[in-house]
């Protein structure tokens, strides 16, 4: 189906990060019924990256992309291009966003095929998150813009999860509290998670430390005026409701 490359994986040691290989196996260029062959472009590489190593046993990260030897390939949010199909719904060349190793190809078997894009089904990633096996197309994305791509890589994947914060606390009515406090543990969901609050609920106001990049972030949402505040010397946000 294509021609025989070799597949060539940055791999960390599990019990000690700073113990690194890169890993390289040959591909014959036959892909199986439904696979994929993706060329990653780019990826992200943030502290995120690091957490899923500190948790790669127990929320199941170093199952994504299965290693040897007590090696494991880290994940990131990446794009990458379709060199090869053997998926009828699924062409050469078009571009994906998604979870992908720190690699220069990944196979994926797809399944759950849609216009947007599809997940993949492959045996070992079912009882993972699924949402860190679907891909999605970048046709089908009305806000895409190649020119913002690397600040979507470091962005969206915490847009996501700042979105599942916010979802989880809508489905319990909010546990009956009145206010959010929201510590700077990683200042991406710093940034996201209130912008995600005043989407869905414009009428919440927001106090928070002076942050520009924040502020600016926050004024994009036209938030109302903010005054700033300290919660035991964190950086944090007050968010109550107006």
């Amino acid at each position: 189906m294509t021609n025989p490359i070799d597949i060539t994986t940055f791999e960390v040691q599990k019990d000690q990060w700073t113990n690194t290989r890169v890993n390289t196996t040959s591909f014959d260029g036959n892909l199986e019924v439904d696979q994929v062959l993706f060329n990653i472009d780019r990826f992200a590489l943030t502290a995120n990256n690091i957490s899923y190593c500190l948790a790669g046993d127990t929320l199941g990260y170093w199952q994504f992309f299965p290693a040897d030897d007590g090696f494991g390939r880290v994940p990131a949010m990446g794009y990458a291009n379709v060199a090869a199909s053997n998926h009828p719904d699924i062409k050469v060349g078009d571009r994906y966003w998604g979870f992908y190793p720190m690699s220069n190809y990944l196979i994926a078997q797809a399944g759950n095929v849609t216009s947007s894009g599809f997940s993949d089904v492959v045996p070992y990633r079912q009882q993972l998150a699924p949402i860190y096996s679907r891909f999605d197309n970048t046709k089908a994305n009305p806000l895409y813009e190649e020119a913002r791509e690397d600040q979507d890589l470091l962005l969206r994947g915490l847009f996501l999860t700042s979105w599942l914060v916010d979802d989880f606390m809508f489905d319990n009515d909010y546990f009956g509290a009145n206010a959010y406090v929201i510590t700077c543990a990683s200042s991406k969901i710093h940034i996201t998670l209130p912008i995600q609050i005043l989407l869905v609920m414009p009428l919440f106001k927001l106090k928070y430390m002076n942050q520009p990049t924040l502020s600016t972030q926050l004024d994009r949402c036209n938030a109302k005026p903010y005054e700033k505040i300290h919660f035991f010397g964190l950086e944090g946000l007050l968010v109550y409701p107006h």
